[in-house]
């Protein structure tokens, strides 16, 4: 609720901050030819039309979806069935060697995308990146020991670090890029709407 005593352009103190950290979904796991094996065209072409019926007034949505959910449940449940198959047809064959064990590596998926692992898991776990991790730059100072920060990815999303790493270990959330101190002062820029 906001109070009715605010105007516009009046100074604020900040008494809380609080930073709240949202996950990136992870990319697709399946390939477009790997979901045709599981999804019949036609299936999907009669539902499509079934639902441009139900926009036009020419049928009940209850009795459509009704019609839809059994081979849907059925489909599904045959897809859940053959996820070890399709994610094993998922993996594709390489050239490089394990640095390891000196077996073949293989191409995965994963839950951040594709990557290299051995083919020999699960005695040997060795995984690498398909690429090295660009390192992108950012106008942002470490607050820490002045170096610039940048810009990396980790398992959670795109986060600033320092530059300076391994002397300097600092790093934040981008979300906080710019973080506002408590009992700094802030300024009301618009009047918000009541509620």
């Amino acid at each position: 609720m906001i109070p009715e005593n605010l105007t516009e352009g009046q100074l604020l103190s900040l008494l809380e901050l609080l930073v709240e950290q949202r996950f990136t979904q992870p990319p697709p796991r399946y390939t477009e030819s790997t979901l045709v094996k599981i999804l019949n065209v036609k299936f999907s072409a009669k539902m499509e039309s079934n639902l441009d019926k139900i926009e036009q007034h020419k049928a009940g949505y209850e009795e459509t979806l009704t019609k839809f959910y059994q081979p849907f449940k059925t489909a599904l449940e045959k897809a859940k069935e053959q996820k070890k198959e399709i994610k094993n047809e998922l993996v594709e064959k390489t050239d490089i060697i394990c640095d390891k064990c000196g077996r073949p590596m293989v191409l995965r998926w994963g839950k951040n995308g594709r990557f290299y692992a051995c083919s020999g898991f699960p005695e040997c776990k060795n995984t690498k990146p398909i690429e090295e991790p660009q390192v992108k730059q950012s106008d942002e100072i470490c607050d820490v020991c002045g170096a610039p920060m940048v810009i990396k990815r980790g398992r959670f999303g795109e986060f600033l670090a320092c530059s300076n790493y391994p002397k300097c270990k600092n790093t934040r959330p981008i979300s906080s890029a710019a973080p506002i101190k408590k009992g700094e002062n802030i300024l009301l820029l618009q009047q918000l709407p009541q509620m």
